[in-house]
C-alpha cells in the first residue's frame, strides 16, 4: 500500500509551502539474558501541522495514520515495507524538499515517559537541587519553560526587603547557566514589590517574562524581555519592560503566558484583589508589547463565572486559533470552588460553541461538596481537553489530585476516568497537582506536591484514558523527597526530549523559602549520528527509493531496495538539532516531482526499555 501527500502545486514567492510530521514511536526492550527478552512494536505515526493540507494518513499503512516497523529486539533492525510517497512542486524548476527532525520542545528524539526514578545524575545524586542566593529571604520559583538547547528557564521573586523579578536558567543537569545574566541570574527591578509569574521563550530564543508590581498601591501587568544571554532587550517597548494597566485602580496578577504562532502574547490571570468581586482575565498584546486592540476590549476580556471570585490559571492555544482556559471559580450556592474551563473566539469573545456559553465548571464531587481548583490544561491528539488540578475533601481535611476530560464542545467525557473524572487520593497524605502534560505516546504526566510526615515533589502518570500508568513506579506516581524543609511547593513541570521530567517551585523552612528544581529519571536517547547498517550501532534513517521529475541530492537506493543491509544509500537522520537536509529538488524543465521514501531503525543491543519518538518534519522551500 503506499500512500501519497499531496501539496500545494504553486508554492508562495519566497518561502515555505508546508510541513508535516512523522513522530517515530519506538519501544524497545533490554534484555540481561536472551531467555527474557521482550519486545514491542515501533511505529510511524503522522502528525499534520495547522498550517498545512497535507493528508494526514500520508506515509501510513495498515492502521490510519501509522507505519508499523514490526517487533524490533536489541541489536537489531527493520525497515518500513511501503513507500512514503512525496508530491511538491513550484512555479518553476527551483523548488526543494527538506527533510530535518525536531520536536515540539526543539529537541531530536523523544527517549520515552520516565519511569518515575529520580534522576540519580542530578543534584547530589538524589534528583533535587535546593538553591538559596540570599540567606534567610523568600525566594520562589512560579513558573518555567525550555529552550531548544534543553536549558530551563525559571522565573519567580526574590525578596530581600523588597520583590523583585528573578530569573535563572537552568542547564540540563540542574546546575546554573553561568552565560546567562551574573552567574545564571538576572532579577528586574522596574517598581516596586515585582513578582514573575509566567515565561515563554521565543523563536530566536530571546524570553519573555510576565508578572506584576506595586506601583503605588496599584498593580499592572508588566511583560519583561531578555536577549538570550540574560540581559534586558533594550530595543523592545520601553528599555525592555511593557506596562499595561488593564484594569486601572484594580489589581491585575498575570498567572500564565503563550506565544501565539504570529507573536502574538497571550497572557491569563486574576483582576482584583483576592476576594469576592475578583474576575479572571485573559488579554492579547501585539508582539511589541502594546495591547491588541482586535482583542476583547482594547486588548482585554475579563470572566466572570458566577459572580465570585473567579481565577484563571493557565492557557492554552487550540491549532484553529481559539483560546482555552482553566481556573477556579467561586460558587456561592455552597461558599466553596468549581473547576471551571473557558474558551474564547480568536476575536476574544467567549466561544458559544464551548458549552453553550463558553464557560463550563466542574465539581469533584459527584455528590456533596469539594473545594476545587483547575490549575492546568491540555489538549489530546483527537482534541480532547484535559482540565486538572487538585480538589479538597471538607470533613476531614483532604487534598488529591483532580483532573476531568471533556469533548471539544465541552462537554464531560464519561470514557475517561470514573464517568469522565479521574480522583487520586493517597489518605496519609495531601497531594496537590499544578502541571499536567500530554506526552508524545499519549499518556498524561503530571506533577505537583506531597505533604506528609516527608514531603516531596510528587509526580503522576496516567493513560490517555485516564487510569494510573503503572509503568510509572511500579503503580502510577512516585515521589522526591526533600527531609529537612516544612512545606515543599512545586509549580511547573517541563518535559523535556529524552523524556525526563523537569520540575521547578520552592521549599519552606520556617521564615526562609528557597527555590527548587527536580527531575525524575528519563529514557536516554542514543545518538545516530554515526550509524549505519553493517555495524550493531543505533541508527534511525531514510532512503530514497525512486524520484520523477526530480533531481535527488540524496542518492536513491540501487535497484530500489531499501533493506537492512543497505550502506551506501541509507542517510542518518541526526538525534540532535541542526540544519535540514535536502532531499531533492525539481528537475530543469519540471514544475512538479514525485519522490518515494523508507525509513529504519537499527537499535543497539544496549538500549534501554521505553518509546522512543522521531519527529520529522518535511518542507518545501519555493523559488526566490
Amino acid at each position: 500500500m503506499t500512500d501519497t501527500i499531496h501539496m500545494s502545486k504553486h508554492v508562495r514567492q519566497l518561502l515555505v509551502c508546508a510541513a508535516f510530521t512523522i513522530a517515530m514511536a519506538c519501544a524497545v526492550a533490554v534484555a540481561m539474558q536472551p531467555a527474557t527478552m521482550a519486545s514491542d512494536q515501533i511505529d510511524i505515526t503522522v502528525q499534520v501541522e495547522s498550517m498545512t493540507t497535507l493528508d494526514s494518513t500520508a506515509c501510513a499503512t495498515g492502521v490510519a495514520g501509522r507505519t508499523d516497523f514490526g517487533t524490533l529486539l536489541p541489536g537489531t533492525k527493520a525497515v518500513t515495507t511501503s513507500d512514503c510517497t512525496i508530491d511538491f512542486g513550484a512555479t518553476n524548476s527551483s523548488a526543494k524538499l527538506y527533510l530535518t527532525q525536531s520536536d515540539r520542545e526543539g529537541g531530536a528524539m523523544w527517549g520515552g515517559a520516565s519511569d518515575g526514578s529520580p534522576d540519580t545524575s542530578f543534584g547530589g545524586g538524589d534528583g533535587v537541587y535546593p538553591h538559596s542566593l540570599v540567606a534567610v529571604s523568600h525566594e520562589q520559583f512560579f513558573d518555567a519553560a525550555i529552550q531548544p538547547d534543553m536549558k530551563v528557564v525559571a522565573v519567580g521573586k526574590l525578596n530581600n526587603g523588597e520583590e523583585q523579578y528573578s530569573i535563572s536558567r537552568f542547564k540540563p543537569d540542574g546546575s546554573l547557566d553561568a552565560s546567562f545574566g551574573t552567574g545564571g541570574n538576572i532579577f528586574v527591578d522596574v517598581e516596586d514589590n515585582e513578582q514573575a509569574t509566567a515565561v515563554a521563550v521565543e523563536a530566536d530564543g530571546h524570553i519573555l517574562v510576565a508578572g506584576h508590581a506595586d506601583a503605588a498601591a496599584v498593580y499592572p501587568t508588566i511583560v519583561a524581555r531578555l536577549t538570550p544571554a540574560g540581559v534586558l532587550d533594550a530595543n523592545w517597548a520601553s528599555s525592555g519592560v511593557a506596562t499595561n494597566d488593564f484594569f486601572p485602580g484594580v489589581q491585575e496578577e498575570p498567572l500564565d503566558m503563550l506565544l501565539q504562532p504570529d507573536g502574538k502574547i497571550i497572557i491569563v490571570g486574576v483582576a482584583g484583589a483576592i476576594g469576592p468581586g475578583a474576575d479572571a482575565f485573559v488579554a492579547r498584546l501585539l508582539p511589541t508589547g502594546a495591547p491588541d486592540p482586535a482583542f476583547g476590549v482594547s486588548g482585554v476580556r475579563a470572566i466572570d463565572v458566577n459572580g465570585g471570585l473567579d481565577v484563571a490559571w493557565r492557557v492554552d492555544l487550540q491549532p484553529d486559533g481559539r483560546i482555552l482556559i482553566v481556573g477556579q471559580a467561586h460558587e456561592t450556592v455552597h461558599g466553596l470552588d468549581d473547576v471551571f474551563g473557558a474558551r474564547l473566539t480568536t476575536a476574544g469573545a467567549l466561544d458559544a460553541s464551548f458549552s453553550g456559553d463558553g464557560i463550563v465548571t466542574f465539581d469533584a464531587a459527584v455528590t456533596g461538596d469539594t473545594m476545587d481548583k483547575g490549575m492546568s490544561i491540555a489538549q489530546q491528539p483527537d482534541g480532547k481537553i484535559l482540565l486538572g488540578g487538585s480538589t479538597r475533601f471538607m470533613s476531614p481535611v483532604d487534598d488529591a489530585l483532580f483532573m476531568v476530560r471533556v469533548a471539544a464542545n465541552g462537554t464531560l467525557d464519561p470514557t475517561f476516568g470514573t464517568a469522565g473524572r479521574f480522583i487520586q487520593d493517597q489518605s496519609t497524605m495531601h497531594e496537590n497537582a499544578v502541571d499536567l502534560d500530554v506526552l508524545p505516546d499519549g499518556t498524561i504526566a503530571v506533577a505537583g506536591s506531597r505533604q506528609t510526615s516527608q514531603n516531596g515533589a510528587q509526580a503522576w502518570r496516567l493513560t490517555k484514558d485516564g487510569a494510573l500508568d503503572t509503568r510509572f513506579s511500579g503503580d502510577g506516581y512516585a515521589a522526591i523527597l526533600t527531609p529537612g524543609y516544612s512545606d515543599v511547593n512545586v509549580r511547573e513541570q517541563v518535559v523535556n526530549a529524552d523524556g525526563s521530567v523537569f520540575l521547578v517551585g520552592y521549599l519552606s523552612n520556617g521564615s526562609d523559602h528557597d527555590y527548587v528544581v527536580a527531575r525524575f529519571d528519563s529514557q536516554s536517547i542514543p545518538s545516530y549520528t554515526a550509524g549505519d547498517w553493517t555495524a550493531e550501532t543505533p541508527m534511525f534513517g531514510a532512503c530514497l527509493r525512486d524520484g520523477t521529475g526530480v533531481t535527488a541530492t540524496w542518492g536513491e537506493s540501487a535497484g530500489l531496495s531499501c533493506t537492512s543491509s543497505d550502506a551506501s544509500s541509507w542517510h542518518g537522520i541526526e538525534a540532535s538539532v541542526g540544519a535540514p537536509a535536502e532531499v531533492a529538488r525539481i528537475a530543469d524543465g519540471a514544475i512538479e516531482g514525485t519522490v518515494a521514501l523508507r525509513f529504519g531503525m537499527q537499535v543497539a543491543d544496549n538500549q534501554r526499555t521505553g518509546a522512543l519518538v522521531a519527529p520529522v518534519t518535511f518542507s518545501v522551500v519555493g523559488p526566490a
